[in-house]
């Protein structure tokens, strides 16, 4: 019996049940057209338009191989994979559950990783399911401790050092204070303790002040000099500080309490001057204030035809001295001379800055005639 074969005519609408060809179909069928139903092989083109299209494929097993995926879920045991984007770019990678997403080792690390100095991971650890990023952050992102540094607190004295017995001067204290440090911040406000409150000061004529700013003074005016130490002190109470935190913001230590720095002293010393013929053989002269129970050091004017001698005048309450050295300027060096060229005259006076009279012991040169040299009267 013939059989009978339908044939498309071109230009003709058709609706046929299947369709099968050996090689590919061309034309232009996909122009404001779309196919529907499953197909198989292979399609050419963008694929612009298709819908309902997957952007995320999940492989429990095996593998794939795709184009135009914007989210990769892998499940199971994977000990490989590789996704690249156009120009080589690496995609973002997200690995889901499965047994190869974590590690457990009971069994402690024998040494420090990666060094005895700062290890990331310390001799003796275990680990429990511990997934890859816990593993790596461990490795190369360790919980790293902050430094802690102390307040700590400044006192300054003007003047300072030597002042003459009886002298009325003004004196100006100047504190400071530092909050210490939290380094790295690591979150915190980066100082150890809070801001302080109170500027504390011990000495004749000073008051504590109330005040937030690390910087204070006090001033004490018409202060007259004593002899000996004059001393202040000075300290700072505190707010208490912030919890310390690690790089990963867990508790360190413990937050700094409320506290008052150590105190400091300061101190000026009251003396009374050495005189001694120092710029004029005809007078004498004060000098430079030093401690009263150290050396003298002076350079004498040179004596003259009228009989004027060197002359050293020391106030009472200083030390003994003992002996006598000249300075050689030949050879660089201080030698020794006879205390005995110098006579005790006994006692003379000289006025205080409040105009009275304090005693010193005058010592004369008894030699012959002698020029400007430099001595050290010993102690």
């Amino acid at each position: 019996m013939a059989q009978w074969k339908e044939i498309l005519l071109s230009g003709s609408d058709a609706e046929i049940g299947s369709l099968s060809v050996d090689n590919s179909i061309t034309g232009s069928i996909f122009s404001g057209s779309q196919f529907s139903g499953s197909f198989s092989g292979s399609f050419q083109g963008n694929g612009s338009g298709l819908t309902d299209v997957p952007t995320t494929i999940k492989v429990y097993s095996g593998s794939t191989q795709a184009t135009g995926i914007t989210r990769i879920e892998i499940t199971g045991s994977t000990t490989d994979l590789q996704i690249t984007g156009d120009d080589n770019e690496i995609a973002q990678i997200s690995i889901e559950g499965g047994s190869g997403g974590t590690y457990s080792n009971s069994s402690l690390t024998p040494i420090d990783f990666p060094n005895e100095d700062n290890p990331n991971i310390p001799a003796g650890s275990s680990f429990t399911n511990k997934t890859f990023s816990e593993m790596m952050d461990l490795m190369l992102y360790p919980e790293l401790n902050p430094t802690l540094s102390n307040p700590s607190n400044t006192l300054s004295i003007s003047p300072s050092g030597f002042q003459e017995i009886k002298d009325t001067i003004t004196i100006t204290l100047s504190a400071t204070f530092s909050k210490g440090s939290i380094s790295p911040a690591y979150g915190t406000t980066g100082f150890r303790s809070g801001d302080p409150n109170e500027y504390n000061y011990s000495g004749t004529g000073v008051s504590d002040n109330p005040s937030t700013s690390l910087t204070d003074s006090e001033t004490i005016s018409n202060y007259e000099i004593q002899s000996g130490a004059n001393t202040w002190g000075g300290s700072v109470d505190y707010d208490a500080g912030p919890q310390p935190k690690t790089s990963k913001d867990n508790n360190f230590g413990s937050a700094l309490p409320a506290g008052t720095t150590s105190t400091i002293s300061k101190t000026i010393t009251g003396v009374y001057p050495v005189w001694a013929t120092k710029n004029s053989i005809t007078s004498t002269n004060k000098l430079t204030l030093q401690s009263m129970s150290s050396l003298i050091e002076v350079t004498m004017a040179a004596e003259n035809d009228s009989g004027d001698k060197q002359i050293l005048e020391v106030p009472t309450g200083f030390s003994t001295i003992t002996g006598l050295q000249e300075y050689n300027p030949n050879t660089g060096q201080w030698q020794t001379a006879p205390f005995s060229t110098f006579t005790n005259n006994g006692t003379i006076t000289h006025n205080d800055p409040q105009g009275n009279s304090v005693n010193y012991t005058q010592y004369e040169h008894n030699g012959t005639k002698t020029g400007q040299r430099d001595l050290r009267f010993l102690v």
